[in-house]
């Protein structure tokens, strides 16, 4: 009879890298294939537990039909921060798979401290993250949906300096935040930002310098979104303590700017690009009311010093909004 020979072991972590790259947001993929052998557990749980979404929505294309026939809270996707904590004391291990970490921020002591009091402390447990999102917590009925730093639970403001400083820490997301951004000691391994709606306090305007650090944040990529033209020039003007730019965009390969206040927002990408050197990519999004302009404006200002540009339409976004690339 024949012999039936076993699959080599890197073999089936790349099948099952294959299947977590793949999976839906709720992995109904790979958590029966973590079932069928111990030794597949720890490869299926670095993509089951990669990612954790605390107070913030999911977008419902992400999800499969079937999933919306699950029990759980799919509208908001959201790990309750009581069940986070209890599954944390019973399997403390599951922090180290923890890669990406989205989380909705409120100015109501009792939504996460008061009946959670372990949580930040849990939330310090994810010491190998990458991806670092902060946002206003979903349906959390903020004033125009933006979230004061100086509202924030104090337990849950170290939490998050404590993230954003964490030396594995690549990628960083704010959205509609009120932040003291040059107060906050961010991490030196960070090569994308991404902002969205971010003010800083009227306090901090002014010249901005960031005291305690050494060496720039190098940028591989930056996005500016919504109401974010005073940030961004903030950034292009902070300093460190030796008068060189606390941020250094010289090795910068993709650029989002989306522009909603004209010509403001095009000047900000253009102060950008004058800093670059390496620009491979440049997106713009704007309402369909701005578009003659920007094309006016882009055929003047919006030109690399090391190549030209070249600004071509691609995939129409939602709402009828174009969005521009460079053309290689």
């Amino acid at each position: 009879m024949p012999q039936h020979k076993e699959l080599p072991f890197d073999v089936l972590e790349k099948i099952i890298d294959t299947i977590g790259a793949d999976d839906t947001p709720m992995s109904n993929n790979l958590k029966p294939f973590s079932l069928t052998c111990k030794s597949l557990l720890h490869s299926c749980r670095k993509h089951i537990f990669k990612t954790i979404i605390i107070g913030l929505p999911v977008r419902m294309d992400d999800i499969d039909e079937d999933e919306l026939d699950d029990d759980r809270d799919l509208v908001s996707r959201e790990i309750p921060p009581s069940r986070l904590c209890w599954l944390m004391s019973t399997q403390p291990q599951f922090s180290e798979y923890v890669r990406v970490f989205k989380f909705g921020v409120s100015g109501d002591p009792s939504t996460y401290c008061i009946d959670n009091p372990d949580f930040s402390r849990v939330l310090r447990r994810f010491t190998q993250l990458q991806s670092f999102t902060l946002d206003v917590q979903y349906d959390s009925g903020h004033e125009e949906n933006v979230v004061e730093w100086a509202d924030i639970p104090r337990p849950i403001q170290d939490t998050i300096l404590f993230l954003v400083r964490l030396p594995t820490l690549t990628s960083l997301t704010m959205r509609n935040q009120r932040i003291p951004l040059f107060r906050i000691e961010l991490a030196d391994n960070l090569h994308c930002l991404r902002i969205d709606d971010v003010a800083i306090p009227e306090e901090e305007n002014g010249p901005m310098s960031f005291s305690d650090r050494i060496e720039p944040i190098v940028l591989h990529e930056y996005s500016a979104g919504y109401s974010c033209v005073d940030t961004t020039s903030a950034i292009l003007k902070a300093g460190l303590p030796d008068n060189r730019d606390a941020f250094d965009f010289s090795e910068l390969r993709h650029l989002r700017a989306d522009i909603y206040s004209f010509p403001e927002d095009v000047d900000a990408a253009r102060d950008v690009i004058s800093r670059t050197a390496q620009l491979r990519t440049l997106a713009l999004t704007s309402e369909a009311a701005l578009l003659y302009q920007i094309r006016q404006r882009a055929n003047t200002s919006l030109h690399s010093p090391h190549q030209p540009w070249v600004l071509c339409p691609v995939l129409r976004r939602p709402h009828h909004v174009p969005q521009y690339t460079h053309a290689d």
